[in-house]
Order: C-alpha cells, then sequence, then structure tokens
C-alpha cells in the first residue's frame, strides 16, 4: 500500500516516528486485504525502528509476528532475516551468549541460501556477540568476511542515498574491525596486532 511505500521513504530519511505511524496506518490495510508477506514486512520494519531506538523487547515482539507469518507463507529468506534480527535484540539486551547460536545457526541458512546483503548484516551481529563474549578471533574472522561480502556488493549500489547507506554501512564494521583487533592487542600486545587496528581506524574514517 501507499502507506507501506511511505513507511520506507521516511525510516531511510531517519524520521522514525512519521514512519512509525505510516506502518501502523499500513497494517489494518493489509491485513485487510489478506497480503500476509507485507504484513510480516511492515512488522519487520517497525521491529527494526524499535531496535534503533535502544527498545529491543518491544523490537522481538515485532520480529516474532513477523517470522510467524513469514515461516506459515515459506518465505525462507525473509524468515531468515527475521531470525537474524530476533537474535539482535538478545544482543542489545545484553544477553550475547544467548545470541550466538541463533546468530551461527542463521549464517549458515543465509549462505545457503545466497542472500549476501543478510548475510553480511548477520555476520556483523555475530562478530558483536563475539566480541562482548571474548571469542575474538572469530570476531575477526566473521567481521572480515563481513566486509569481504560489503564490498563485493558495491557494484550494485545505485543512488545517492543508497551509496549513503552503504558508506555509512561500510565505516560501522570497519569500527568493528578497530574495536576487535584493539581487544586482541589488549590481549596479546606483542603479537602485531598494533598495525592492523591501526589500518582499520583509518579504513574506518
Amino acid at each position: 500500500t501507499s502507506e507501506y511505500a511511505l513507511g520506507i521513504a521516511l525510516e531511510h530519511l531517519g524520521r522514525r516516528e512519521e514512519s512509525w505511524r505510516a506502518f501502523e496506518r499500513a497494517l489494518p490495510l493489509l491485513s485487510g486485504s489478506g497480503d500476509v508477506r507485507f504484513v510480516a514486512f511492515t512488522f519487520n520494519h517497525m521491529g527494526l525502528l524499535r531496535l534503533d531506538e535502544g527498545k529491543p523487547d518491544q523490537a522481538r515482539e515485532l520480529f516474532e509476528q513477523a517470522l510467524q507469518r513469514l515461516d506459515a507463507g515459506g518465505d525462507r529468506r525473509s524468515a531468515s532475516s527475521a531470525r537474524v534480527n530476533i537474535a539482535r535484540t538478545l544482543l542489545e539486551a545484553g544477553r550475547a551468549p544467548e545470541a550466538l547460536q541463533p546468530l551461527a545457526a542463521s549464517r549458515a541458512e543465509l549462505h545457503a541460501i545466497g542472500d549476501r546483503v543478510n548475510e553480511a548484516i548477520c555476520l556483523s551481529a555475530l562478530a558483536r556477540a563475539e566480541l562482548v563474549t571474548g571469542r575474538l578471533l572469530d570476531a575477526r574472522r566473521h567481521v572480515l568476511e563481513a566486509l569481504q561480502l560489503t564490498e563485493e556488493l558495491r557494484g550494485s549500489i545505485t543512488g545517492p542515498s543508497a551509496r549513503a547507506s552503504y558508506a555509512a554501512v561500510v565505516h560501522g564494521r570497519y569500527e568493528l574491525l578497530a574495536g576487535v583487533l584493539m581487544a586482541l592487542l589488549a590481549r596479546q600486545p606483542g603479537a602485531g596486532w598494533d598495525a592492523a587496528a591501526r589500518e582499520a581506524t583509518e579504513s574506518a574514517r
């Protein structure tokens, strides 16, 4: 519907509350038309808004609403993405150890499907969970894999807003890599992590 499209556009512009209201208006319209798939997508976007606002419990409820409908409809790709988002709520709620297994499982499924965009998102979240739980070498490997996928997707990015979003994603992933490398440097001061950390920090700028 036009309200769903408006919600997406406002979300991309960072106008979160207006986006939320547009999605709220879209839900009954989509439900009334029987478009279960787009009802799920709407719940997913509403969950992302709440996650960005630092409200992981509310976000989780919305993602679970989305997942229930996507699983019932057999949309494997979108269901896998919703599972990643549910695991991200655990990470944001300070429950990183609980996020590790579902993120690893979702990464394997997304890789099998060939969904590189969501696989990179999942890898970044997995690396953050591993950083928090002290699995630093795994975190380094996974954030490097996320960066490789991100680079492979560069050619598909068109339009100024998409390029700006892409640049922000790359920046965030290099910042994550720098954080992992600094943690490795603190753990192993003489292992040569300092040069790699400086390089990642420069790439993040």
